[in-house]
């Protein structure tokens, strides 16, 4: 999701409050065999809080503290997903409030599906990490802010 110099971040959100598994949708999400480290992030997200924010109003935050290529970017990966300003209306609601941020660092033995370990023939997979299996490589938040 992001690439940061040295390092790159898998972001996953859920809104399951005690998740117990993380959706891996491509081979190559986890795959650092020719990238930096990577990170994996599991935001756990209240979608029934009251005080809680709309996804139009998380858009327009966004918005307020990006610039040039940068919004443009912002703008363009959130019209590719499907929303649109027009029908900001129609997702006032839930609102969603942030409850947990849970980062792993993918080391060597994480577990996980490589390309290079695929059969011939096998172009792509999708699976599910059980999250009681990754604790061990979990960093506390003040360790993945620096």
């Amino acid at each position: 999701d992001f690439r940061l110099p040295g390092l790159s971040c898998e972001v996953k959100s859920t809104g399951h409050a005690i998740p117990d598994r993380i959706h891996i949708n491509s081979l190559r999400q986890l795959d650092q065999a020719s990238g930096p480290p990577i990170i994996l992030v599991l935001l756990v997200v209240d979608s029934k809080a009251e005080r809680g924010r709309s996804l139009p109003e998380i858009v327009n935050e966004i918005r307020c503290v990006t610039f040039g290529s940068d919004r443009e970017v912002f703008d363009e990966a959130i019209r590719a997903s499907g929303y649109l300003d027009v029908h900001a209306t129609r997702y006032a609601s839930p609102r969603y409030r942030l409850a947990e941020v849970r980062p792993y660092v993918v080391g060597a033995n994480f577990p996980l599906l490589r390309v290079s370990d695929m059969p011939l023939g096998i172009l792509e997979a999708k699976y599910a990490i059980s999250i009681p299996t990754i604790q061990p490589y979990q960093v506390g938040e003040q360790q993945f802010a620096s």
